[in-house]
């Protein structure tokens, strides 16, 4: 169902709990009037036998299933069509201009052939009535219910369309559980919401993190300085015109620290290891800063430095993205002498 812009609810990604505005939600629980599918997307509910490990469910007893109690192997999605298969919604959802963020948010409990080449997940949008769907981040395995963020301020003013995919690519590996999808929010966030955890060693990109070295959720991969590895988050007002953005960054190591910027966001290839870390980014590079970061803490910009906008060259209607690199020289993981933080996207306005 779509809301109208005025129903209040607490903020779930920014540094503190403020009012959002809610505006399109949808739970499962009224049928699929309003919905269309294919393959083996499925209404499921928590009494289902496929579905008792899954439940209880975010929210009321009904969710929506990429398997099938019937496949090649029962409670599984292995089958003889591998070709994309689609949740569409069938409605258009109207956004509204903003000065703040507009986010998609969904619960997603996943155990597939978690890789970047096969099985892969997540949500899709397009401007109403047009041909092309932009594919955002794809979401992965958590064997647990899992809320997933995505920014949509680039669509804001726009009427959109809506829809989740799951792509099996080949028949190997299919007899899991499959993706159960459950809440779907889109909603209106104050300007100074920025945590997009774009590229961090929890239980998304864990799998990439060399030596299996994990970090903390939404940090970055493990270090010998620190088990749940570093941290970049960011505060402030995302506005070119009025730039208070800062960047706040720990679990690092006292030496000097490179604070950089980039242009694009690798959403079906990873990019690549990064020292003893992991990296998601490509595109144009910016170096922000190098500065030393003693007890391991930096917080940039600090008294004296440009606005990051300015630093970056960034535009309005740009997203970029944020990630440190620290000296960790210990014998550690690889042979490596760095690591670094998890990549943060922001979205700037005028």
């Amino acid at each position: 169902m779509q809301l109208g812009f005025l129903a209040p609810c607490v903020l779930f990604l920014a540094t503190s709990a403020h009012a959002q505005t809610v505006l399109f939600f949808e739970d499962f629980e009224s049928g699929l009037a309003n919905w269309s599918m294919n393959g083996f997307w499925r209404l499921q509910e928590a009494s289902e036998p496929c579905t008792a490990q899954r439940a209880p469910f975010p929210s009321g007893t009904h969710c929506m299933w990429y398997g099938s109690p019937t496949s090649w192997t029962p409670c599984a999605y292995d089958g003889p069509d591998v070709s994309p298969k689609y949740l569409t919604y069938n409605q258009p959802i109207v956004l509204p201009p903003t000065n703040g963020t507009l986010v998609l948010s969904y619960q997603n409990w996943a155990n597939v052939e978690n890789s970047w080449e096969w099985d892969m997940h997540g949500a899709e949008v397009r401007a109403f009535g047009g041909t092309a769907w932009t594919k955002l981040p794809w979401s992965f395995n958590s064997n647990f219910w899992r809320l997933d963020t995505r920014d949509l301020t680039a669509w804001a003013g726009q009427t959109i369309e809506l829809r989740f995919s799951f792509i099996p690519v080949d028949t190997w590996g299919n007899s899991t559980i499959g993706v159960f999808l459950d809440d779907v929010r889109i909603t209106e966030e104050p300007a100074v919401t920025l945590a997009f955890s774009a590229c961090a060693a929890d239980s998304t990109w864990h799998q990439w993190c060399p030596c299996s070295n994990a970090g903390g959720p939404g940090r970055g991969c493990a270090s010998s300085l620190s088990a749940t590895g570093a941290g970049l988050a960011g505060s402030g007002t995302l506005r070119v015109s009025a730039d208070t953005f800062s960047l706040h960054m720990d679990g690092m190591s006292p030496a000097a620290a490179t604070l950089f910027q980039v242009s694009g966001f690798s959403h079906e290839t990873i990019s690549g290891i990064a020292g003893d870390g992991v990296s998601c980014v490509t595109g144009s590079f910016i170096r922000l800063v190098t500065r030393f970061a003693p007890g391991g803490v930096l917080d940039f910009p600090g008294g004296g430095d440009a606005p990051i906008s300015v630093l970056g060259g960034v535009s309005p209607g740009q997203t970029r993205y944020y990630a440190a690199r620290y000296r960790d020289a210990a014998a550690y993981c690889t042979s490596a002498t760095f690591n670094i933080t998890n990549t943060i996207a922001v979205y700037w306005r005028p």
